[in-house]
């Protein structure tokens, strides 16, 4: 495994863009994820498919899945803001996505089983809405980071950055002047070159 911090003579940038692509592929999973919500959530309105005793019977296994998802989606939310990865942020929406699929799914399944317990069968559509909507939420968050993914594979850099540190490098003695500043980031790293 790579150290994205480790330059070498090949590799004078270090392995950064590794884990900014990581990052990428983990953003188009999330988006395929949102599509294929979508489409049982639609399949599940159309067809109305209804809780069955055995699916209840599983909430139990969701909310403990629910709760080691919000474990690790909050702490690799905590450890990419420390270590500013893309790659951690991107493995923390994952999970993120997850709770909040699960938690549609308790929902769904026990407004489905309300609706016929209580003869109110427009209930059955509640658990495919509520897909929806999470579906949404992923395919708003995950073009969101992919953007920003895409960006560092191009270098994309912050607006001003290269004028604050033309500005630092030039307040340097014995620096007359900063023609051209260029810089490209790799993984959570920016590298500063003059031209």
């Amino acid at each position: 495994m790579f150290r994205t911090g480790r330059r070498n003579e090949r590799h004078p940038y270090g392995h950064g863009k590794f884990e900014n692509f990581s990052a990428f592929v983990e953003t188009g999973l999330l988006l395929l994820t949102a599509l294929y919500v979508i489409y049982e959530s639609v399949r599940t309105a159309v067809f109305s498919k209804r809780a069955h005793p055995a699916e209840l019977e599983r909430d139990f296994d969701l909310c403990v899945a629910l709760l080691i998802d919000v474990t690790r989606a909050r702490k690799l939310a905590h450890v990419a803001r420390r270590y500013s990865s893309e790659a951690l942020e991107a493995d923390a929406l994952h999970f993120s996505t997850d709770v909040w699929s699960t938690i549609v799914v308790i929902a769904g399944i026990g407004l489905v089983w309300a609706g016929e317990t209580w003869n109110m069968p427009w209930l059955i559509y509640a658990d495919a809405i509520a897909g929806l909507a999470v579906a949404a939420v992923i395919l708003w968050v995950g073009s969101r980071l992919g953007m920003r993914t895409l960006d560092a594979l191009l270098d994309a850099v912050p607006r001003g950055l290269q004028d604050q540190i033309a500005n630092a490098v030039s307040r340097v003695e014995g620096v007359q002047g900063v023609n051209r500043v260029r810089v490209r980031r790799a993984g959570n790293r920016y590298f500063v070159m003059r031209r």
